[in-house]
């Protein structure tokens, strides 16, 4: 999650406000950020379902205590939140990143081609 707010978050912002320039960018394409938190996105989805086939799907056995069902509980919810927000990250705004990421060089190719001289050093 601290690559996500201090790396990808920003980068996001910077590019919806259009103060982005893609050739000052640390990290190359905004999609190797998002090739990473994609990545741990699979690692944490793995290990949740990992604990749920432990935990027979987070159901607890009938004398079990009652903290022991509150973590049940606990970690069924996690689970649940974890779905929806690697959903939102990888289908909206990992896309919408990637669009404005496209955008932001083409128009950055458009300046540079719009503002370099001509073959005979004439400006456009």
């Amino acid at each position: 999650m601290r690559k996500e707010e201090t790396v990808l978050f920003p980068l996001c912002r910077q590019m919806e406000q259009g103060t982005f320039n893609p050739a000052e960018s640390h990290c190359g394409s905004v999609q190797n950020p998002i090739r990473v938190m994609m990545s741990e996105h699979d690692d944490a989805g793995e290990a949740l379902e990992q604990i749920a086939q432990l935990t027979d799907n987070f159901t607890p056995s009938a004398d079990a205590c009652n903290t022991y069902r509150a973590m049940l509980d606990g970690l069924a919810h996690l689970r649940r939140d974890m779905h929806q927000h690697v959903h939102k990250e990888n289908n909206i705004l990992f896309r919408r990143a990637v669009t404005f990421w496209e955008r932001g060089k083409i128009s950055t190719a458009v300046d540079a081609t719009l503002h370099a001289p001509l073959s005979d050093g004439a400006k456009r």
